[in-house]
């Protein structure tokens, strides 16, 4: 159980070192249980008020970008913390299936303004948009979905026409299968299979695909504002061929392929760049992801 103890507002002050320390002690979150119902309420004020004094949003950007770098702070605690302080409206939830570095990504979101709530485990979904990456092979990352349930969840948000955005290896996942790792079943929410680059067709390419490479885009809601051939970063040595063409709204050409680089689906949409890497055009496919409503026009 989570002990909570009293301390006295620090004064106003712009220093981040005094933003942690406050928050760090106050919390005390040294472990994955966190009970915010035992947190009483006059210390529930407090945090609240120091929060607004040290400049919101920003100052608190700056709280939880550092604060989750603390080994001994989980990163469910973190979450809550941040509910605590701040009464989050989520509006976009990632899923952590142990496949990848999650906090580009996180950051990426917090330059548009925005902290999206980073789950576990798919019980502790509570709605809203859905950011589904990952870097990896294509049988630990169904491996740690499934023992997360977050293959269901991904179905239910398709049925229910939850935006969800799948980012590399994630992108990879929604097909039905994939070559790599002797022919793994993705989670088929798409059609499609995923291979490798045949190096004889341009023996010059390596692969992996890594670096910068542009993307020719087809009218989508995901590209609203972005300009055409723009770049975008890559890796990767497998890429996705759905049956459904109609399906492809970005295409790439490498190692004598041009394939598909971003996909949608109803309110499925994925890439293969890494959109958290790729600088302004990056940023733009995010802002223009928090405001899709799922409809592919």
């Amino acid at each position: 159980m989570t002990k909570f103890h009293t301390y006295n507002v620090p004064r106003k002050t712009s220093t981040e070192a005094s933003v942690l320390k406050f928050l760090y002690k106050t919390t005390s979150c040294k472990g994955n249980s966190y009970d915010k119902n035992m947190c009483p309420l006059y210390h529930r004020q407090k945090v609240r008020l120091y929060a607004k004094e040290i400049n919101g949003a920003e100052a608190w950007a700056v709280c939880v970008m550092r604060l989750d770098l603390l080994s001994s702070v989980s990163v469910k605690a973190l979450n809550l913390l941040t509910e605590l302080c701040y009464n989050v409206n989520v509006m976009i939830t990632i899923l952590d299936y142990g496949a990848g570095n999650l906090t580009s990504i996180r950051l990426a979101f917090e330059r548009l303004g925005v902290t999206p709530y980073i789950i576990t485990d798919a019980t502790q979904y509570r709605g809203g948009r859905i950011l589904f990456p990952g870097v990896g092979s294509a049988a630990s990352g169904m491996e740690g979905l499934k023992a997360r349930g977050f293959d269901k969840l991904l179905q239910e948000a398709m049925q229910q026409n939850t935006p969800v955005m799948g980012i590399c290896l994630g992108m990879q996942l929604l097909l039905s299968s994939s070559e790599e790792d002797d022919n793994v079943q993705g989670l088929n929410l798409i059609s499609g299979r995923c291979t490798h680059f045949i190096r004889e067709k341009d023996p010059t390419a390596k692969i992996p695909h890594m670096g910068w490479n542009t993307v020719q885009h087809l009218p989508h809601p995901l590209f609203r504002g972005v300009e055409q051939n723009a770049a975008f970063y890559f890796v990767h040595s497998y890429f996705v061929t759905p049956e459904n063409q109609d399906a492809v709204i970005g295409t790439t050409d490498y190692c004598g392929e041009q394939f598909a680089s971003a996909i949608a689906q109803g309110s499925l949409v994925a890439t293969q760049f890494h959109p958290e890497r790729s600088g302004e055009a990056g940023a733009k496919l995010f802002a223009n992801f928090l405001e899709w409503e799922g409809a592919c026009s």
